[in-house]
């Protein structure tokens, strides 16, 4: 029997009440597995919890911002994925931790959650920018980024830019409890390995749970059933609280085996040169550059361009940066995708930068093409016709690895570090378009020239009937 059921049955209403006005909840409230949890909450002004499914980290976080609430009067942000769920979860846990005293729980009054000691909560969501603004405000004590992980909106820049400069003047606390993301991109991973190296991470797995005694061997069964098994995704991932990627999920599955796509080449002596590109204003206008190693029918991605809200004029020239940089030294034939064809008529004619509209399948549909294309790719990256640099195209290697559907696979799903998945389109357009049976090499030896050899106008190598004749056919 776990200490909340075990340890209070000799307590009375009175007493529950004298322990709620002086806010102590903890000792006679939570597991014995969430008192760890507690104690790093007393004593970090910035903690990250990475807990598994139905763990309890929201009444662990709740119970003791609730203490805080009661015996001082403090400013409270609470923000979770909508703020329609941040006022569910609110309405369920206060029910659950007052249920022995509910006279002393918190009025709620237009929205705002007040305590007799003044301390006032603030709800927000962050389901787009309207609901993140409720969010804004000049300063807090605690602020709650509950299930951070699944922030939609801005993830980074809420907790950067928003949130944490209201804590500078309380040097107040920054909480961020949540299970893993199937978007391994998200913010919140970055948090777990900062945390972890700095020591303000909680961790608690479901093998901790079984063996504190706070799962049944029957229960555990049960989560195991519903998961489908204990080697799959969904219960690494909500259970072990491993950031693994949900393969059922990901637009590119057979990209997570880096071995097969991930990698760099020294640029062999004669190829073609090319990039691909995705462009937008709002999305990102993505662009990747490459060349055809034309004896190992591969496609080496070597440079990519990733920007937004750019004018046609900045765009160009970051793209000829990129070239620059690269160096190829020779024509580079460009594709690229556009809902918009003045933008490449711009490009093209005020920025001298030709972009090659890409070839659809002319009786197929846009879905059925991006399918196409995607597909292509897939096929590309398992038959090892792909390199890329990821030390280069950074967001190209993100985007292939982790890039996802949504839950009907009817479109790619936004994130804020790879956009509309722009950078992995670009490639594929770019895999589609190639001409894969163009042979670079010269037919004749690289050291002959006019310098070393005279070779007459009817005997060179674009004439085809008197090149026979050169070579004594």
């Amino acid at each position: 029997m776990s200490k909340r059921n075990s340890q209070n049955q000799s307590l009375t209403t009175s007493d529950y009440r004298a322990l709620f006005r002086n806010g102590i909840i903890a000792p006679w409230y939570l597991r014995d597995s969430q008192l760890p949890f507690y104690e790093l909450l007393k004593k970090k002004k910035r903690v990250v919890s990475n807990c598994h499914r139905r763990f309890g980290k929201g009444t662990t976080v709740l119970t003791y911002t609730f203490e805080r609430a009661i015996t001082e009067k403090i400013i409270i942000r609470y923000g979770a994925p909508t703020q329609k769920m941040a006022y569910e979860i609110l309405a369920i846990l206060i029910d659950h931790i007052y249920e022995k005293c509910p006279e002393e729980a918190p009025r709620k009054v237009n929205g705002i959650y007040t305590w007799a000691s003044g301390t006032e909560m603030y709800v927000f969501g962050v389901k787009d920018k309207a609901e993140a603004d409720k969010g804004r405000g000049t300063e807090a004590d605690i602020i709650i980024a509950d299930e951070y992980a699944f922030w939609a909106y801005k993830p980074a820049y809420m907790i950067e830019s928003v949130l944490s400069p209201q804590l500078d003047e309380t040097d107040g606390q920054l909480i961020i409890p949540s299970t893993p993301p199937l978007d391994l991109t998200h913010p919140y991973v970055q948090e777990v390995a900062i945390a972890e190296a700095e020591g303000h991470l909680f961790e608690w797995d479901m093998d901790k749970s079984i063996e504190i005694g706070d799962r049944t061997p029957e229960q555990h069964e049960k989560i195991i059933k519903r998961c489908k098994g204990k080697d799959t995704d969904t219960y690494k991932r909500e259970y072990k609280c491993l950031l693994v990627a949900d393969t059922s999920v990901l637009v590119v599955p057979e990209a997570q085996d880096e071995s097969l796509w991930v990698g760099s080449q020294e640029r062999p002596e004669f190829f073609d040169c090319y990039a691909g590109f995705d462009l937008g204003f709002v999305d990102f206008f993505s662009g990747v550059w490459g060349y055809l190693d034309f004896l190992n029918s591969r496609l080496v991605i070597e440079g990519e361009y990733f920007e937004h809200y750019k004018s046609t004029r900045e765009l160009a020239a970051g793209c000829k940066e990129v070239e620059s940089y690269l160096n190829y030294r020779k024509k580079i034939t460009r594709y690229g995708d556009c809902s918009d064809a003045q933008q490449l008529y711009d490009m093209q004619n005020d920025h001298d930068y030709q972009i090659h509209p890409i070839l659809k399948r002319s009786k197929m549909s846009n879905t059925g093409f991006r399918d196409s294309v995607i597909n292509g790719l897939r096929v590309g990256i398992q038959q090892q016709r792909i390199l890329v640099d990821k030390e280069k195209c950074p967001i190209l290697h993100m985007t292939l690895k982790y890039g996802i559907w949504n839950e009907r696979r009817t479109d790619f799903v936004r994130t804020e570090k790879m956009g509309h998945l722009d950078a992995m389109k670009a490639l594929a357009y770019l895999f589609d378009n190639i001409d894969w049976t163009k042979n670079p090499y010269p037919l004749l030896d690289s050291n002959i020239s006019d310098a070393t050899h005279f070779i007459s106008p009817e005997l060179r190598p674009n004439n085809q009937s008197s090149l026979a004749k050169l070579v004594g056919k």
